[in-house]
């Protein structure tokens, strides 16, 4: 995994700077904490609340003072990390009356006090694990050579356990307060600290670990720790009716899980878990909500199985030897392929069949187009909706071509046929599976594949190759959100894919981490050269990403308007740059210790069309991270309210891979306003490099100009391109102003009216035409962008 290896050096700044600055203040234990709750839907918090003006070295080294500027930015401090977001974007804001359980370990006695205070650490060269009474070794290197720190945990809750340097060696005492989460630590390992803190002799100290459980939802643990400290302290048996309360909320935990599985198309592990729970010992209500929902999945099993012997008995009664042959394959793919996640295109077939006015044929039809187009083309001629089967057959032939005169040959013979039409190629490319195959997998990591993309290698004759996972049930008749993850130099594009789906787990045969469990498909991309040092802005690098995620769609089921990009230090500053140079092509990004320059740093004004997240430890060089170019870009995020950015912080923290923040992130990415965005009615984007030519519909085939410049020969500045909707009533597209001589309008149903006469307005030149949906249009453009949801039908050169 990511978090066991070395992360390397970063700008050939030292591992780890001293100098005499103001320690972290210690956390305000009594004052009132808030939780914000975003206008997205996301919570924040709880924690200490704060606004400040700007995101700087200041706000990490201490909660701001009053200030007569304009404080745009709220800040929530749960004790682990600072987040901040813009005020704009948060609809209210939330006391929290209850305080989590908090204890104080033996070790905060001993916590190193003087004025040698650890200011930037860039990475650990060895950690040990903790001890059994909370203590561990964090060696790095200094301008002195290895120094090894010894840290202990003084304090621990459920939203940060405090992790500081001890005074055990007075001659090299370096102070140091970290924060981690609680789920860092082992769990084997934290009962043991808990316990070795405990005074044997006083029950309240092992009350104080039940409700910290409690607070941090581990409800079996906490039950188990109150069962152990019922059976040490008799006393404590009137506490004896909240074990059965623990087992309830475990319970109703497990049935939250078994949703968010279901939710996510893993309906078999659902099944799994509700016929595992123990009815017995579960309260009424409970058990009633675990017997509804294997009645459901009883129930919605019986409609496949029925719905697949309507279908073979109205296929019995076609006789005609030129039609049986194409309706028996269509039967045959429908047994082997209905599940939950394609029931939904017989919907018309189901409602429609027992209408007595329809005869055999017309039943036949129903399903076939239904399986073909989906719901809502319920289609009844039979010739028409057989033609289509084999319009299918022939699109899956022309998108896997690489021979252009064989392209040639199969868009003849589509052209020719009766469901052939744009419109209904469009409907057919939406349910199409996957054209090109997945390669062999890897036996010992089932869903696990390493591919190289065909034809693909860059300028240098660099091969294009990426990693990917699958989720556990990958079904391709599903969609799938997508994570393009960037590994740092040094880290291992499989490590990488790791962070984010765990390692495999050969006893429950899948990956247990966040990404798999919500259901992503997960790529790697092997998009930095060996030894590469850093990210180089180049277009090289942009296109090994690109064309691996296109590839990844022509082998997948990947939700085109659900693809996030990630990266962790260089990769978090490629993921910068990637996701402001191409906006239109992603649902957010996660920049993890990421930096910025170049590109990135001129093009913040496209931020507007992209959700942004950024995660950096506090310490992490010096000077410290929001006092770079990073700082000053992420304060225009921040502080621009029409941005949906949001910076996480963690205290006392260095260069680290921060796994503890994943279920965040995937809680963000989760959101339902976390989806690519549509093409808005007004484009107004910068650009200033050769491969940033592509917004939404507009495509400016040559960038030109003393604005757009190779990354080697970079120089500040940039271009601008402005272009939109025309203003209704009107139908069509305008483009003002864009860095090229020529561009190109790429056109479909949500940019313009395809029913309507179309006025488009180019740099000052008019034209006015009816529109008509373009079959090769709309077969290139699938072929070369791999997007089977939204095919462009015609094309403007202008």
């Amino acid at each position: 995994m990511v978090a066991k290896q070395n992360w390397g050096f970063r700008k050939c700044g030292l591992w780890l700077v001293l100098v005499n600055v103001a320690l972290l203040p210690q956390r305000l234990v009594d004052a009132q904490e808030s939780t914000l709750i975003l206008k997205n839907g996301m919570a924040v918090g709880p924690g200490l609340f704060t606004s400040v003006s700007k995101v700087d070295e200041n706000s990490i080294s201490s909660i701001p003072t009053e200030s007569r500027t304009a404080k745009l930015i709220d800040v929530i401090d749960d004790g682990r990390r600072r987040t901040y977001v813009n005020h704009n974007l948060v609809q209210t804001n939330a006391d929290r009356a209850v305080p989590l359980q908090r204890i104080e370990t033996r070790n905060a006695s001993l916590r190193a006090i003087g004025k040698n205070p650890v200011a930037g650490a860039q990475g650990a060269v060895a950690v040990t694990p903790f001890d059994p009474f909370g203590r561990r070794v964090y060696t790095l290197r200094t301008a002195g050579g290895l120094a090894n720190v010894v840290q202990g945990i003084t304090e621990v809750s459920a939203s940060f356990v405090r992790v500081e340097a001890l005074n055990l060696d007075k001659a090299n005492s370096y102070v140091w307060d970290m924060r981690i989460a609680l789920s860092s630590i082992p769990p084997d390992r934290l009962r043991e600290i808990l316990i070795n803190n405990a005074d044997p002799t006083k029950p309240q100290d092992w009350l104080n670990i039940v409700a910290l459980y409690s607070d941090a939802r581990r409800y079996v643990e906490a039950r188990d720790m109150l069962v152990e400290s019922i059976r040490r302290f008799p006393e404590l048996e009137n506490q004896r009716s909240k074990v059965k309360n623990f087992e309830q909320l475990n319970a109703k935990q497990m049935l939250e899980e078994v949703k968010l599985r279901v939710k996510v198309g893993q309906n078999r592990l659902a099944e799994g878990l509700l016929r595992g729970f123990p009815l017995d010992d579960l309260a009424l209500e409970t058990k009633l909500e675990v017997e509804r929902r294997l009645i459901e999945i009883v129930e919605l099993q019986g409609k496949l199985t029925a719905t697949k012997q309507l279908i073979q008995q109205d296929a019995a009664a076609i006789v005609r030897a030129e039609d049986k042959s194409r309706v028996d394959r269509t039967v045959e793919e429908i047994d082997q392929r209905l599940s939950v996640h394609n029931l939904s295109r017989l919907a018309d077939y189901l409602r429609l069949r027992n209408d007595p006015a329809l005869s055999a044929e017309q039943r036949v039809s129903l399903f076939v187009a239904g399986w073909l187009y989906g719901s809502g083309q319920s289609d009844s001629n039979l010739s028409v909706t057989l033609s289509a089967y084999d319009a299918r057959l022939l699109v899956s032939q022309y998108l896997l071509s690489d021979s252009p005169p064989e392209r040639d040959s199969l868009f003849d013979r589509l052209k020719s046929m009766e469901g052939g039409s744009p419109r209904l190629v469009a409907k057919l490319l939406a349910n199409l599976l996957p054209p090109r195959p997945l390669p062999d997998p890897n036996p010992n990591k089932p869903g696990r594949f390493v591919v190289e993309v065909p034809n693909a290698a860059d300028s240098f004759g660099f091969p294009t190759a990426y990693s990917i996972q699958l989720p556990p049930e990958y079904d391709p008749d599903r969609l799938y959100p997508c994570v393009v993850t960037l590994h740092e130099t040094g880290v291992s594009p499989e490590a990488q894919l790791e962070w984010w789906t765990g390692p495999y787990n050969s006893d429950f045969q899948m990956c247990l981490g966040e990404a798999s469990r919500h259901g992503y498909i997960v790529i790697a991309p092997h998009w930095a050269k060996p030894k590469q040092p850093e990210y180089g802005y180049t277009e090289d690098e942009h296109a090994r990403v690109l064309r691996s995620l296109r590839d990844a769609m022509r082998r997948t089921s990947i939700n085109p308007d659900r693809v996030y990009l990630s990266g962790h230090q260089m990769g978090g500053d490629a993921v910068w740059d990637l996701a402001l140079a191409h906006p239109d092509l992603f649902a957010g990004a996660i920049a993890i210790g990421a930096d910025t320059e170049k590109y990135a740093t001129q093009y913040h004004e496209n931020a507007r069309y992209i959700p942004m997240y950024f995660v950096v430890g506090a310490i992490d060089g010096v000077p410290a991270p929001l006092a770079r170019d990073a700082g000053r870009q992420i304060d225009k995020l921040l502080t621009i309210s029409r941005n949906d950015a949001m910076l996480t912080v963690y205290l006392g923290r260095g260069r680290d891979h921060f796994q503890e923040e994943l279920p965040r992130i995937v809680e963000w990415m989760n959101l339902s306003s976390h989806v690519r965005s549509l093409p808005p009615e007004k484009i107004e984007i910068v650009t200033s490099r050769s491969c940033d030519r592509s917004f939404w519909w507009l495509e400016v085939p040559q960038l030109v100009g003393e604005k757009i410049v190779n990354p080697i020969l970079f120089k500040p500045g940039h271009a601008d391109i402005d272009a939109g909707k025309l203003t209704a009533p009107a139908n069509g597209l305008k483009a003002t102003s864009f860095p090229g001589k020529d561009c190109v309008l790429w056109l479909r149903p949500d940019v313009v009216d395809f029913s309507k006469k179309a006025t488009f307005l180019v740099k000052g030149k008019r034209k006015e035409l009816d529109l008509q949906p373009d079959l090769r249009t709309i077969l290139e453009d699938v072929r070369t962008r791999a997007d089977r949801q939204h095919p462009y039908w015609q094309k403007l050169e202008f």
